[in-house]
């Protein structure tokens, strides 16, 4: 997996823990969730196997995990937390919430708000008329470069630490206006050329959804996704003042994060509600950049082979993935779900490697 886990703690710590939040919906707390609880077993599942691999988790096999909650055919069956964690406890879920970001944007086609993915990103911020740097690649960046993290923007988010003014991550946090200081950065190429990681692209889409809906996406979410959803105990985190982050600011319960899942592995439905535009969560869960490792990235989203051997359904795990350890994984084939969090900041422990076991639980 891409480096880009592996942050160096202390200033990360400083610099994001004290961030300010822009948004708490508190309400009042669902009592079930609305998820139908069953055995392992009822759902092709084998119960011991599921029992093993939450044990290795919370022995620290897979270094600290906070919680590890499996969903089969649309049901429950398994929930385990760990390191004094609990059900109603909000997690950070860092860059998971870029699919959530994804997922907006779909929504926001849906509704009109966003006519179409070939606008140029720039119309988006005319509070920016003269960004630094202009170029014709900088005039040509669109939506889909920013969802598929093929921006062309200079970003190194990767190879420096965080503390280090060298790492786009330190730049970010000390500007006082995000899009300004994103939109302004050079272009080391034209867009849809080479994939680079970029959490000032995520924020990015955040300010598109801002100016096409006409408020900002921790409203959008609010109101149009998790509203629907019954996800009720939601916060995130402001970037610069007035700029909510949707690139790492998300908090949820992992019981939530697991509806989202179940959100896209049922194409934008729940129930008989339909959230989400199926063509739309199709295009975000489908390969458009074939990465090393034999990984892929999508909308905001990253994916892996179901089986050992990449040549077997090389994408069948879909994954929405945050710094630390933080997971939904979405499987169509088996139909399943499985979410957890962690605090894999130092190392990540081999932090993906248990989703392997869970899925040979699987017994039809």
């Amino acid at each position: 997996m891409p480096s880009r886990k592996r942050f160096h703690l202390l200033l990360f710590a400083l610099l994001v823990l004290f961030q300010p939040a822009c948004r708490r919906e508190p309400g009042p707390e669902p009592p079930d969730d609305e998820w139908p609880v069953a055995t392992p077993e009822s759902q092709g599942l084998n119960g011991s196997t599921l029992e093993y691999y939450s044990g290795r988790a919370g022995a620290g096999y897979y270094g600290q995990m906070h919680s590890l909650l499996v969903v089969r055919h649309g049901r429950l069956v398994h929930e385990a937390y760990f390191s004094g964690h609990d059900r109603e406890r909000l997690h950070r879920v860092y860059s998971v919430t870029k699919t959530v970001t994804g997922v907006l944007v779909g929504m926001a086609l849906a509704r009109g708000w966003l006519a179409s993915l070939d606008e140029k990103v720039l119309d988006f911020f005319p509070e920016y008329p003269q960004p630094a740097h202009m170029s014709e690649w900088k005039s040509a960046l669109k939506v889909p470069h920013l969802l598929t993290m093929q921006s062309g923007l200079l970003w190194n988010e990767e190879e420096a630490p965080v503390d280090s003014p060298q790492n786009s991550l330190f730049g970010l946090y000390t500007a006082p206006d995000w899009y300004r200081h994103i939109l302004d950065l050079p272009m080391t190429g034209p867009p849809g050329e080479a994939f680079r990681y970029n959490s000032g692209a995520s924020v990015l889409l955040g300010g598109i959804l801002r100016h096409a809906a006409g408020r900002p996406a921790d409203e959008i979410a609010g109101a149009e996704l998790f509203a629907p959803l019954g996800i009720r105990l939601i916060q995130w985190d402001e970037g610069s003042p007035g700029i909510c982050n949707t690139g790492w600011g998300l908090w949820l319960r992992p019981r939530d994060m697991a509806k989202l899942g179940e959100l896209l592995l049922r194409l934008g439905a729940w129930g008989e509600l339909v959230i989400v535009p199926a063509d739309w969560v199709r295009e975000m869960l489908e390969c458009h950049v074939e990465l090393e490792f034999d990984f892929g990235y999508g909308y905001q989203t990253w994916m892996m082979p179901l089986e050992e051997n990449p040549a077997v359904n090389r994408y069948g795990i879909k994954i929405a993935w945050g710094y630390g350890g933080q997971f939904i994984f979405v499987v169509p084939e088996l139909d399943m779900v499985v979410a957890s969090t962690a605090a894999n900041f130092t190392d990540d422990g081999g932090a993906i490697d248990f989703i392997r076991g869970l899925l040979s639980a699987v017994t039809d």
